[in-house]
């Protein structure tokens, strides 16, 4: 069975995608380890959102891309698009943003040695995702939505991540329910921009509302 060893940087929102993506892999064969020596891919799960987190990326890219084994996930890829072929033509697999929607052409790709290249589309709703892999033991992160409608000068966010897509509520009681079954006491929930929840699905702010559900809801779920 061939190892991946996993990195992830930047937010928890991003750790959740590759947690997601992990969760796929190991369905369809791979293993995790820890060990560089023994492990036959680096998943390199991105950041992009300021300069010192674009710098990291880019300094670990480097250590890493003439390995051979280097896949590259996350908001990096999908920020600097066509430009990273230029910059780091020697890495074979990149995926941009919600990695865990190609996990089987990347596990495909992987097995046959071939090269892909896919920058997420940012499509019009919440992509579902199951058998996720969480790091943690106790405590753990649930993403609300996906993106941001708000175009702030200052924040880079809608262009990477596109505009919101809020989960339904259903699917996230469902998501803290297996987790909890697995041992997880501790959600916190999270989102680019979590005041925003719902209103792209539900035509109103729905934060109040979910967190009222979760509270009557609390003894079924955990």
């Amino acid at each position: 069975m061939k190892k991946i060893l996993p990195i992830s940087l930047g937010c928890v929102k991003n750790q959740i995608d590759l947690e997601y993506l992990l969760g796929k892999l190991t369905k369809k064969g791979f293993v995790l380890t820890d060990d560089f020596q023994e492990c036959d891919y680096i998943l390199l799960n991105t950041c992009s959102f300021i300069n010192d987190a674009r710098r990291e990326t880019e300094e670990m890219i480097e250590k890493f891309k003439s390995t051979g084994k280097l896949i590259v996930t996350g908001c990096y890829p999908q920020r600097v698009g066509e430009k990273f072929s230029e910059e780091f033509g020697a890495v074979k697999w990149v995926l941009g943003t919600e990695p865990q929607k190609h996990s089987a052409v990347l596990a495909t790709s992987l097995k046959q040695g071939k090269e892909i290249h896919i920058v997420n589309d940012n499509p019009g709703k919440y992509h579902e995702c199951r058998n996720r892999l969480a790091f943690d033991s106790f405590h753990t992160y649930i993403k609300l939505s996906e993106g941001c409608s708000r175009r702030c000068a200052f924040c880079a966010i809608p262009s990477i991540r596109g505009k919101i897509r809020s989960r339904k509520k259903n699917n996230i009681f469902s998501e803290i329910n297996v987790l909890s079954k697995s041992g997880y006491k501790e959600f916190n929930l999270v989102s680019e921009d979590t005041s925003l929840y719902g209103r792209d699905i539900y035509s109103k702010y729905f934060l109040n509302d979910l967190i009222k559900d979760l509270s009557e809801k609390e003894s079924d779920l955990l």
